[in-house]
């Protein structure tokens, strides 16, 4: 089948080699001048396992079983980390330590419980280590321009698009089927109660030794290992810079982020981050940001599962985390195979209609 992906992000691109390994003809058009420029790029490069959403049980299983797929398929994409510590604040967090502990055991995570004080923490009930990995998302980019060559249509945003019941037209090619990949920013699902929110992330140079650290569960703060002895710093409280009801809007506010914004966004976050590690500004330098709009819905705050849904012959991606790009190919594959002529036939001789709708 001819299929065309919109967006060359994480989801975008995986599920584009996915389909080439089944036999398919693939387009994926990206609206920038290069693969991973929107989000996949500009966030915390974390392969989670499920630590991270003690509130969501969707987002930890999708976590979990991504982590082992992603380490299987790209082996060279991720690296450990020297630690990466969770720990719960004593105060405004909403679990407590024992709770977050058993929840993580029912899941079947394994961890270490560690001294906070150890790693300079404070004002926290307890921590654990896991082993969460850094996603080499700059090798990423390398992997897919080189993998997707001859799929991939840069800087050509979908300015044409007709979505009908027998074919699809994206800027004046016909396809089989449609995949929306840009985080909702291209056609928005008015099913879905859809915030978008324009994020500042800080980069900071620390020291070649440091692990991640997230306090949590609530309004605080993750640093995260990245690439050459950078680190991101992403806070619940000060990170987004607003919720929209259309992208838009959002990208709008990025626009007009100046020097002054971003140094008011540092003070409070370097503010919030002493409470709890107090040694963070002796140990870490200021070296620019990365912006970002983020899409999430607004009846799963605590959520950041993926959910796909098909109609006719458009397929609308959500994305979550990086590690259910898995989760989402499987299904979008399901919706490939009830549209392929042989599966269809021989659904209609059995008297069953091909499924138009998968959540």
């Amino acid at each position: 089948m001819r299929i065309a992906i919109a967006g060359a992000g994480w989801f975008g691109c995986h599920i584009a080699e996915t389909l080439l390994e089944h036999q398919h003809e693939v387009t994926v058009f990206e609206s920038r001048s290069s693969i991973f420029a929107g989000a996949s790029g500009n966030n915390t490069n974390r392969l989670h396992l499920g630590f991270h959403y003690p509130r969501s049980k969707i987002t930890r299983e999708q976590s979990k079983q991504g982590y082992w797929r992603f380490l299987e398929k790209y082996p060279t994409l991720s690296r450990p980390a020297p630690y990466n510590l969770y720990a719960i604040a004593r105060q405004e967090s909403f679990v407590d330590f024992p709770t977050y502990l058993q929840i993580m055991d029912v899941t079947g995570l394994t961890y270490n419980e560690c001294d906070p004080a150890a790693f300079g923490l404070e004002n926290v009930a307890g921590s654990l280590d896991c082993p969460e990995r850094v996603i080499d998302s700059r090798g990423a980019q390398g992997v897919f321009a080189s993998r997707l060559a001859g799929c991939l249509r840069l800087s050509e945003p979908v300015s044409d698009l007709h979505l009908g019941k027998d074919s699809v037209r994206v800027n004046g090619g016909q396809y089989d089927l449609f995949v929306d990949c840009t985080y909702q920013s291209l056609l928005p699902n008015r099913k879905w109660d859809l915030a978008f929110e324009p994020c500042i992330t800080l980069v900071y140079e620390g020291p070649d030794d440091h692990g991640g650290i997230t306090v949590m569960d609530g309004p605080f703060f993750t640093i995260y290992p990245d690439n050459d002895n950078l680190f991101t710093v992403y806070s619940v409280t000060h990170t987004p810079r607003g919720r929209f009801h259309s992208p838009q809007q959002a990208f709008k506010v990025l626009s007009s982020v100046g020097d002054s914004d971003v140094a008011r966004v540092r003070t409070a976050m370097e503010i919030q981050i002493a409470r709890h590690y107090p040694t963070f500004k002796d140990r870490f330098r200021f070296a620019g940001v990365r912006m970002t709009v983020r899409t999430r819905t607004r009846d799963m705050a605590d959520a950041r599962a993926s959910v796909v849904e098909q109609q006719d012959r458009g397929i609308q991606v959500l994305s979550g985390k990086i590690d259910s790009i898995f989760f989402v190919a499987d299904e979008i594959l399901k919706c490939v195979e009830a549209h392929e002529p042989s599966r269809a036939a021989a659904l209609n001789v059995a008297g069953v209609s091909p499924a138009t709708n998968w959540t």
